[in-house]
């Protein structure tokens, strides 16, 4: 009896001990994520102002090396002793407690030099723009993108669910939906934008795919779903994409983060590939290990769960046994990632295979390239694409590929399809919704090409001024035949000051109010697009123009 009170009484203090148990495991993760990355941001920071130090004093060494009387004996002195500190500072030992003393002389020791020369010479950072506001606009750039492709497409009712979690975080917003009820399955394509810096704030992407995850699970069952396409769980795979200047680390980050809420928040087995895996292992090596590619059903089907208990790889996150209503899920970062599919009219699955092993790299076809045929329908089956990468090999070069393997088995082949938007399409969709960062981009892509702006305006405005002044002269009243009485002077100045009253029509140009003309780009050059009328100062040259309206 003694023993049952006890466990009762010592039951609050059982589940204490539990959660403290698990909340130190996951924020031990999370911790050591965020002090490599505050690591990683100290070490560039310090790295930077080494290598400027090292670089002046190299130029230095060089001027010497000329003429070693360019420098005073003092200042050579200052210069070796820099050189001393710089090669003394223990770059390999972060830890080491003189890291701060060297780097304080270090900076003392420039500072001498600089007054010792005459020169006003600092350490600001890394290189700027001439323009801050762009600096921290192009931070603000940074994307992330994620795309989500889930094993249902026929309940309606759970995608909708799925789709309500997902717009609980509007900062990541669904980009793209593609579904296909023959595979049943469906693609979702979200985007947010990432911090620069370490930050404490919850990512938005990973929130609002977790959340999309989390119903997934919670609505949908493997056992029930049947399908021609493979799959390895409910959420079969997840992968992060980093967008404009985001780095494929970033990305790397988000998904690992993302796989230890799934697997142990969620109780999933959870594989990590491309970037995201410490030794960079592929997608389609972990779906081999775990048999993706081969159907459990007849007729090229992938029906129910999982049968396999106990697993053939061990998970990078989350149990090591997978529940069948479940399955596992495969989470990666890579570089940007094209699916392309071409219909074969054809029901000769061997042929359609040979035709998709022909087609991949793995197959000695094209390289980058991953294929496999699945049935689409009773009528067609499709050669399945992943481009790996579309810059080098694109979606046309494949449909060439495939209709020239399939006219060798004498097999008709129809008009291939991208199951997702293109990368370009994606960021535009984007700032389409996002109206704010819009702007910032307008921003940026102005002051981009300011300068080539500004030469090219002040031409077009010179040439054009000159255009007027000869219409308006050609167009005078004045005859050359002059007055009685009036001296040849007197006639020229008449006639220039009756062109100097007229003032010319207006051109409809406006070349120096940023506020007044909208932005457009139009292959990869920005121009200005006027919007308000402004008359000319006539009777001033181009340059005195531009100065005057500068001063305005």
């Amino acid at each position: 009896m003694d023993d049952i009170f006890d466990s009762s009484l010592n039951l609050e203090e059982a589940h204490l001990k539990e959660g403290f148990d698990e909340g130190y495991k996951d924020g031990l993760g999370s911790g050591k994520e965020d002090g490599k990355q505050v690591g990683l941001k100290t070490g560039f920071e310090v790295g930077e102002e080494l290598g400027f130090y090292k670089g002046c004093v190299d130029i230095w060494n060089s001027a010497i090396h000329v003429d070693p009387t360019q420098f005073s004996s003092r200042v050579q002195k200052g210069i070796k002793q820099m050189e001393e500190l710089i090669e003394k500072y223990p770059i390999m030992e972060p830890e080491n407690e003189s890291v701060h003393e060297i780097m304080d002389s270090l900076r003392l020791k420039f500072r001498a030099v600089c007054a010792s020369m005459g020169v006003k010479l600092e350490y600001n950072g890394y290189p700027k723009s001439s323009s801050v506001e762009k600096e921290k606009i192009m931070l603000k750039s940074m994307l992330g993108c994620c795309k989500v492709y889930i094993s249902e497409s026929r309940n309606r009712a759970a995608l909708e669910s799925i789709e309500r979690a997902a717009k609980l975080f509007p900062k990541a917003p669904i980009i793209n939906k593609f579904v296909d009820e023959t595979y049943n399955r469906v693609g979702y394509t979200l985007v947010s934008k990432l911090d620069p810096q370490p930050s404490s704030d919850p990512c938005p992407l990973r929130t609002s795919v977790l959340a999309m995850v989390k119903a997934a699970l919670e609505s949908i069952d493997l056992e029930l779903h049947s399908g021609s396409h493979p799959r390895l769980g409910i959420v079969d795979h997840i992968c992060f994409h980093p967008l404009l200047s985001t780095s494929l680390d970033q990305a790397a980050n988000i998904a690992k983060s993302l796989a230890a809420d799934v697997g142990y928040g969620l109780q999933v087995p959870t594989f990590l590939y491309g970037a995201a895996h410490g030794e960079g292992r592929t997608l389609d090596t972990i779906r081999r290990e775990l048999g993706y590619f081969k159907p459990n059903s007849s007729g090229n089907q992938w029906v129910g769960g999982l049968k396999q208990e106990s697993l053939a790889l061990k998970p990078d996150e989350g149990p090591p046994h997978v529940i069948p209503t479940k399955g596992v899920i495969v989470i990666g970062a890579t570089r940007w990632v094209d699916n392309y599919n071409v219909p074969v009219f054809s029901t000769d699955l061997s042929a359609v295979r040979r035709i998709a092993k022909g087609v991949s790299g793995r197959g000695g076809g094209l390289p980058s390239v991953q294929a496999m045929a699945l049935a689409h329908g009773e009528t067609v089956i499709e050669v399945a694409c992943n481009l790996l990468d579309p810059n080098n090999v694109r979606g046309d070069r494949v449909q060439l590929e495939v209709e020239r393997l399939a006219k060798e088995e004498g097999i008709s082949v129809g008009k291939g399809y991208f199951t997702d938007l293109s990368q370009e399409k994606i960021i535009q969709n984007y700032l389409k919704l996002d109206s704010a960062l819009a702007e910032e981009f307008r921003f940026v892509i102005y002051h981009e090409h300011k300068n080539e702006m500004k030469a090219f305006q002040t031409q077009l405005y010179s040439v054009e001024l000159h255009r007027r002044r000869l219409e308006i002269k050609s167009k005078s009243k004045f005859k050359k035949k002059q007055k009685d009485g009036c001296s040849k002077s007197h006639c020229k100045d008449v006639i220039t000051k009756d062109c100097e009253d007229k003032e010319p029509t207006d051109l409809g140009y406006n070349y120096d109010n940023e506020n007044s003309s909208s932005f457009q780009q139009e292959s990869g050059a920005a121009y200005l697009v006027p919007k308000h009328h402004q008359k000319l100062h006539w009777g001033l040259d181009t340059k005195e123009r531009w100065e005057r309206k500068a001063n305005m």
